[in-house]
This record gives structure tokens, sequence and C-alpha cells, in this order.
């Protein structure tokens, strides 16, 4: 009987609760997940209209330092660690952290993680640098994040955009 082999890409952790411990339950969940990916490890939460993000290239335990993560509010929270598929031409790792984050003005801080390749990476480029959104250093999920902050900046409702952002390209 042929054995299982499994593959896997990057842990992604997301949790919204009462109250303002979600950043303790995502390090939680991440730290979990931390099998998934060794190379970058990020965590952003939101609380009544504020925001805050910790990422870096690293393990989660040096990344995400528990003390740090307590004194963070949030009654949503999103945590990433990355098995990298991007590297610069010179052979090194790039740091891709995640979440990925966009400013949309007037509406606050998109924070998105995912796991995984997306493969509509040419149609997206081309309508970013339509807007004159500069691609060149952006992998997949920094260009899906762009273009769903583009969406949310022409006036869309937050899943309206992510549907355009995913499938307005085919």
């Amino acid at each position: 009987m042929k054995q299982r082999q499994f593959f896997e890409n990057c842990g992604v952790f997301g949790c919204s609760v009462q109250g303002s411990d979600a950043p303790k339950y995502a390090l939680a969940g991440i730290s979990a997940l931390q099998h998934r990916g060794q190379e970058n490890a990020g965590l952003a939460s939101s609380y009544n209209g504020s925001f805050e993000v910790v990422k870096g290239v690293g393990l989660v335990k040096d990344v995400l330092d528990p003390e740090s993560i307590s004194r963070m509010r949030g009654n949503k929270a999103i945590a990433h660690t990355r098995y990298g598929t991007s590297w610069d031409i010179s052979g090194e790792m790039v740091d891709h952290s995640q979440p990925a984050e966009a400013l949309i003005p007037g509406r606050g801080i998109l924070a998105v993680s995912h796991n995984g390749n997306i493969p509509i990476i040419s149609p997206m480029r081309a309508f970013l640098e339509n807007r004159g959104i500069n691609t060149f250093r952006m992998n997949d999920s920094e260009m899906i994040t762009a273009v769903i902050g583009a969406h949310l900046k022409d006036g869309l409702e937050t899943l309206e955009a992510v549907r355009m952002s995913l499938t307005g390209y085919v």
C-alpha cells in the first residue's frame, strides 16, 4: 500500500472573540501551526478602530514575543507563519512576512494572510500597474491585498471587493 505524503504550505490562523484577547488566541493558534512554515511569522489585530501588527523573519517564538502580544488588544486577529516560495534573483530569501497590509483612506487598514499560491498574478499585476502601483517586489499575497485595497478605495463593500479581486479577471 502506498503511503500518503503530506505537503504543507504556510500556516494561517484567524479568530474573532468577545472582548480584546484575540491576539493571545491567535498566538496560541499560530504556535500550533509553526511546522507549516519556519521562515516568517506575523500577527495583526484590530479593536475599536485601532490596528496593530507584528511580523518579521524567523520562527513564531522569535518574532511574536508572548509578552508583547499580551499587551496587544483586539477582538479580531489573524496570524501567519510562512513556508516561502519567493526568493530574489541572488538566491536570498525575501521578507514577505504576512499579514500583508493596505491603508484604505477613510476605512482603516486591511490585513490579509493566505496559504498557497494565487494563480491570477499576471492580470492582478496589470490591474495594479495600470493604477500606477509598482509591483516589482510584491508576492501574490501583497498583490491580492493591494487589489482588494484598490477596490475598497473605489467604494466597493468588503465582500464585493474580495469577490472582484478573485474573479474579476476570468
